[in-house]
């Protein structure tokens, strides 16, 4: 009598062999007593097991590679930064300490988002911050965090003007902000309401907010004038200042770029 055969009859006894897998050996069926009698019913063996596991991992994985998808293209960031990783960056003197610090800001991305600490990368023109800042901002997408990176600039150009509220609430989506070359925008009173409005909200929702800045926190603690002063007060208390120093990266790609230009003269 074969396994079906058992199955839909009640010829099941103690002395009845469970029906094993040919591949792996482990039962197929286990007894139970049910309605009074001794039946077999049917499990899976560990191979099967191990099949369902592989095509249900397989299926989230898929399912989660669509999510990263979506997140990467509603990131709002440059082409250029796109593919950016820790991986592809240069260790320096001047930038060690901050690499360490964003790496481990996106393994501890849970308890960054529940107590909104946010981060200020800090240094000359042409260091690397917003190379930093892009690493970490593609690493928390490709961990499924919802990550924008924008600057103040491209805000202004790109809706944030007559919409202001609509066009916060669409930043405020964002599980994390990266707001690029804060303080390079034009000193207007009308700049200044908006980027107050964009932090102000941000810090109220309690998410945290990223940002890079040629200035220094001696600057943005020198007292200047009250618009001026109540952002950078409010960015101070929501992100840790890290300064990353050292040569422009545009000065030595320059050189670097020249100098093969010669060689390949030669």
């Amino acid at each position: 009598m074969n396994f079906k055969e058992i199955m839909l009859t009640n010829e099941v006894t103690e002395d009845t062999e469970i029906p094993l897998c040919p591949h792996c050996h482990t039962p197929k069926a286990v007894k139970m007593v049910m309605m009074g009698k001794l039946r077999l019913l049917p499990v899976m063996c560990e191979c099967r097991k191990k099949e369902v596991e592989k095509l249900e991992n397989a299926a989230k994985d898929a399912e989660f590679q669509e999510v990263v998808r979506s997140l990467r293209k509603n990131s709002l960031m440059d082409e250029r930064f796109k593919d950016s990783n820790f991986k592809n960056v240069i260790v320096t003197d001047g930038n060690k300490n901050a690499l360490k610090i964003a790496r481990r800001y996106c393994t501890e991305a849970d308890r960054m988002l529940s107590e909104n600490q946010g981060l200020m990368f800090t240094g000359g023109v042409g260091t690397g911050k917003t190379l930093i800042a892009a690493c970490m901002a593609n690493e928390l997408i490709n961990n499924g965090y919802y990550a924008i990176m924008t600057s103040i600039v491209k805000m202004l150009d790109n809706g944030y003007r007559n919409e202001d509220e609509a066009y916060i609430s669409k930043l405020n989506k964002a599980d994390f902000l990266f707001i690029d070359d804060f303080g390079a925008e034009r000193k207007t009173d009308y700049a200044f309401e908006r980027i107050y409005n964009l932090i102000d909200s941000r810090y109220r929702i309690k998410k945290p907010l990223i940002i890079t800045t040629n200035l220094s926190v001696p600057q943005m603690t020198q007292r200047i004038d009250m618009q001026t002063d109540r952002i950078y007060d409010r960015v101070l208390e929501m992100c840790y200042p890290v300064e990353i120093t050292g040569t422009s990266w545009r000065l030595i790609s320059a050189k670097q770029r020249y100098e093969r230009s010669l060689k390949e003269v030669k």
